[in-house]
């Protein structure tokens, strides 16, 4: 999943204003971070489009006749598992990093560790 070029330059933004605060060896650190957490966030979209694709096909022996079994399957972390995905909650997909209008002010908030 390619980043739009507006969140491309909200996550370019978001690094240079936590580089003007952090040393060089803490902040490789916290871009590591969001890094792994973009690239696990996008596996679990695209995991989670091919199983809803599935549970909503009628052909599929996985189809799921009503949105109540359709939503537990898609939140069912075994789908997940079972193709090596990390199960990642809706409060921590990148979607919701996207949506946030200060996300520099908020990483800057949570506090720093050191070894």
């Amino acid at each position: 999943m390619a980043l739009m070029t507006e969140q491309l330059k909200k996550y370019w933004d978001t690094a240079n204003v936590l580089r003007k605060s952090l040393d060089a060896a803490e902040y490789k650190h916290i871009v590591l971070g969001l890094v792994f957490l973009k690239y696990v966030s996008d596996s679990f979209a695209e995991c989670r489009d091919e199983l809803n694709a599935a549970f909503s096909d009628p052909k599929s022996d996985r189809y799921k006749p009503d949105a109540k079994r359709l939503q537990a399957a898609l939140d069912d972390r075994n789908y997940y598992k079972e193709v090596n995905v990390f199960w990642v909650p809706e409060s921590s997909r990148s979607k919701k990093f996207h949506q946030m209008p200060n996300l520099a002010k908020t990483l800057s908030l949570v506090p720093h560790c050191h070894s």
